[in-house]
């Protein structure tokens, strides 16, 4: 399957946010990252999931969590990685994942703003790892920036 970042309620935005960032950084299509709420995820798109599964789950308190801890005891069975960002001490996750990447405790509505900073930590260090350069992003070689001039004529953006 891939990779799948998940989350429901605010997780949304920094899902998003999280996807565009390792495109940009991995030269990955957008095809390669599922990012989609987590119950349309359950209800469905759950089924590729495999042994070569990547999952990530925000499963911060609030309205989502027990359904992300569904997700994650299913995930598991079928064999896939799951990696979720989760609240300090918060120990139901914890057992239920392959690594945790723990957040301070913030209200829901703020939460985007914090769970967005490990998951583009983990974008930026696994585009080092595969040799990439996540400081010079692919649409800045020459040859991009050309055809860049096609899609967004000067003048036009």
């Amino acid at each position: 399957m891939g990779e799948a970042a998940l989350g429901g309620g605010g997780a949304l935005s920094a899902l998003t946010v999280r996807g565009q960032e390792v495109i940009a950084f991995e030269d990955l299509q957008t095809e390669a990252i599922r990012r989609m709420e987590l119950e349309d995820f359950l209800h469905g798109s759950w089924q590729p999931l495999d042994g070569e599964s990547l999952v990530f789950v925000i499963a911060t308190k609030g309205r989502a969590h027990a359904r992300a801890l569904d997700l994650m005891r299913a995930a598991r069975v079928v064999g896939a990685r799951v990696v979720a960002v989760a609240e300090e001490g918060d120990r139901e996750v914890a057992d239920r994942v392959d690594t945790v990447l723990e957040v301070p405790a913030v209200d829901e509505l703020l939460s985007p703003f914090l769970n967005i900073i490990p998951l583009y930590l983990f974008a930026y260090y696994s585009s080092v790892e595969r040799g990439h350069n996540p400081d010079c992003l692919r649409y800045l070689d020459p040859t991009y920036w050309e055809a860049r001039r096609f899609i967004f004529p000067p003048g036009t953006h």
